[in-house]
């Protein structure tokens, strides 16, 4: 929440021109060529809702080098493997809002990129398409676009939750930045999200749907960043303290990074930088530089 993701995701792709500094791509100064190379989705969708999706795909293809014939291909593929074949040449405001989702990771997809950025890909999605994506961005893993011994999850607030739990109950990221979560969902008993029900009526929900309950799984590098002056209801700075040491306790990786004066959106220059430099040194020691040797084996 303002911390600068967006952004730096619009900088790279040239949509923004940073102040100072530079954005390099494997050593070099990013040029118009070397962007047609990228593959971006952005968080707020940048489709035709009045053009035919299979055309503005081909369309965008043709933005990024490719052939008509070429772009065309590759854009069916992609409503196929999507299972949007049958809506090619329907308008994009015709679809709902989880294949509009679909088609706008195809137009992230349909130029066969080697960089690939997306910015909330599964927002709003429901399961069944968030399953879908995460099985092609796995092929792309496969092809080398990303690889699968180096992927990191990370988010705020909710995403913190999110982050929790799949590393507690999966083995698909090398490690984990937390920010501002609520781990424990019996320290907020009167709901969460869609569920209405209070702890009393569901405590088995509570907690299972919590990752603190789940620890001790918890065996890749985890970072907890915090305001230690949260104020929202569902995310008291005693979230992260008590995760951080249940956490410690079974020897897990982590640490903990309080922000003073902080609520739950960071404001302060002061807080941000820090924070992204937290984030940079803990992505550059446990994932780009990982070593399997670090690989915790702890049950």
């Amino acid at each position: 929440n303002g911390a600068g993701k967006t952004t730096t995701m619009r900088t790279i792709f040239g949509l923004v021109n940073p102040d100072t500094g530079t954005v390099t791509y494997r050593g070099d100064a990013i040029d118009h060529d070397v962007r047609l190379r990228f593959g971006y989705m952005p968080e707020q969708r940048g489709l035709y809702p009045r053009m035919k999706i299979v055309d503005q795909l081909t369309y965008f293809g043709r933005l990024h080098g490719m052939e008509k014939e070429g772009a065309a291909a590759a854009a069916n593929g992609w409503l196929d493997r999507l299972g949007l074949a049958d809506r090619a040449g329907s308008r994009l405001e015709e679809l709902s809002h989880g294949n509009q989702q679909r088609v706008q990771l195809a137009a992230a997809l349909v130029h066969d990129p080697e960089l690939l950025v997306l910015d909330e890909p599964t927002n709003g999605v429901d399961p069944v398409s968030r399953r879908d994506f995460w099985r092609i961005l796995y092929e792309l893993v496969r092809r080398g676009v990303g690889d699968p011994e180096r992927l990191a999850i990370g988010g705020h607030s909710y995403g913190a939750f999110m982050t929790a739990n799949l590393l507690a109950h999966s083995d698909l990221f090398a490690a984990g930045i937390a920010r501002s979560g609520a781990y424990n969902r019996t320290l907020a008993p009167f709901g969460f999200q869609r569920e209405e029900r209070t702890y009393w009526d569901a405590p088995e929900v509570y907690y299972t749907m919590s990752p603190f309950m789940h620890a001790d799984k918890i065996n890749e590098p985890i970072l907890l960043v915090h305001g230690d002056a949260d104020n929202n209801s569902g995310t008291y700075p005693m979230q992260s303290e008590r995760m951080y040491a249940a956490l410690k306790g079974h020897g897990a990786t982590t640490r903990l990074v309080m922000l003073p004066e902080e609520s739950h959106g960071y404001r302060a220059r002061e807080s941000v930088m820090h924070m992204l430099w937290e984030m940079d040194r803990w992505l550059d020691k446990y994932v780009k530089n990982r070593q399997e040797e670090e690989k915790e084996t702890r049950p």
